[in-house]
């Protein structure tokens, strides 16, 4: 009996030490459609949380070199570990978006939902090399474009609310990349987290402040918009770049001076007694509006100004959203704030400018 006993725990034992283990780590390995490896690719990870809703960067540095071999081991962020583990383990629902990016090829995005094997091998396509090239009417900040997205956990509530991290940036992605894993109809809250585009460093490469090289396919399926949304600088700048301008391999853009507009909300006449709420100035361009800025206001507070912000130009649309943070829909419809007023004042080399007031004659004692 007490044989039997023994051989069963060595039988356990064993079962236990060859269960194979979740992996801690992916190890990706980039090559081209020849089996060739990729040496100057960049791999990154983001993680999707479908148990409180939200998006965070899954390897610090976000995009990390390959070796000689083109392969890359990537660690996950010290902050997100846990999260990024059970995802992996399938303890948590959500999943792991895979990003990778090599010069003169068409960047690819893959979501890995459990099982995921510690192993992945990306094969990327040639794609067109666009040479693109900023003049600015004013000179740009000596770190612009240099700015990363996804540097900290993004919230559901907070993702169309919050500006994009990345100063320069091309969407849409659908068009843009080559997508593994994100049509399914589970991951739809997937597309809405995420938001991705090109960025520098996925799709693009900075050479400087002013130039950088974009690697878009070769027969794009519609356009592609550049945006500029550096907010002490320049925020809300779109501009198309049609296909005959990636057939031709150079793209040049003149970057208007900003001008700054500031935008005052008067709540008193509002129903929002003890309630929050948010104002969002956003710009709309090429299917997707991009925010410029979103502020708060405090249930104690009766009035909200915005900071001021850099605008593109002082004659685009811009469009302001004005919410209560409510569950109730009743109480959202009540709780409109008017009115609802903006004054713009001009930046160095405006593109308008305030016309002066009139003096009125002062009136003569008689």
């Amino acid at each position: 009996m007490r044989a039997a006993m023994v051989l069963w725990g060595v039988l356990a034992c064993g079962v236990l030490w060859t269960q194979p283990s979740e992996p801690t780590e992916l190890r990706v390995r980039v090559v081209n459609r020849a089996q060739q490896p990729l040496t100057n690719a960049r791999v990154g990870a983001l993680a999707v949380d479908f148990r409180r809703l939200q998006v965070m960067p899954a390897t610090e540095p976000l995009m990390q070199p390959v070796d000689a071999q083109g392969a890359a081991r990537l660690q996950w962020h010290p902050a997100h570990q846990a999260i990024v583990q059970e995802i992996l383990a399938g303890e948590r629902g959500g999943a792991v978006v895979l990003l990778v990016s090599a010069p003169d090829h068409v960047p690819l995005c893959r979501a890995l939902t459990y099982p995921i094997a510690a192993e992945q091998t990306v094969a990327l396509r040639t794609g067109q090399t666009v040479h693109l090239r900023l003049k600015p009417a004013l000179s740009p900040p000596d770190d612009f474009g240099t700015r990363l997205p996804f540097q900290k956990p993004l919230a559901w509530e907070e993702v169309f609310y919050t500006p994009f991290g990345s100063d320069l940036f091309v969407a849409p992605l659908e068009s843009l990349a080559d997508r593994e894993g994100l049509d399914i109809p589970s991951l739809q809250v997937l597309n809405a987290l995420t938001r991705l585009h090109l960025f520098p460093g996925f799709g693009i490469e900075r050479v400087s402040a002013t130039e950088y090289r974009l690697t878009l396919p070769s027969q794009m399926d519609g356009t592609a918009w550049l945006w500029v949304n550096r907010p002490d600088w320049l925020v809300g700048y779109a501009t198309e770049i049609r296909p005959d301008e990636v057939a031709s391999g150079a793209v040049e853009r003149m970057l208007p001076a900003s001008a700054m507009l500031e935008v005052r909300m008067d709540l008193q006449g509002a129903n929002l007694q003890g309630q929050d709420g948010s104002l969002m100035l956003y710009r709309q361009a090429g299917g997707m509006y991009v925010p410029a800025r979103a502020c708060r206001w405090s249930r104690r507070s009766r009035r909200l100004s915005s900071a001021t912000l850099h605008l593109a130009r002082a004659g685009q649309r811009w469009r302001c959203i004005c919410r209560a943070n409510t569950a109730s829909a009743a109480a959202c419809d009540g709780a409109r704030p008017r009115p609802l007023w903006y004054r713009a004042r001009c930046a160095p080399s405006p593109f308008a400018r305030p016309r002066p007031r009139a003096r009125r004659p002062k009136a003569t004692a008689r």
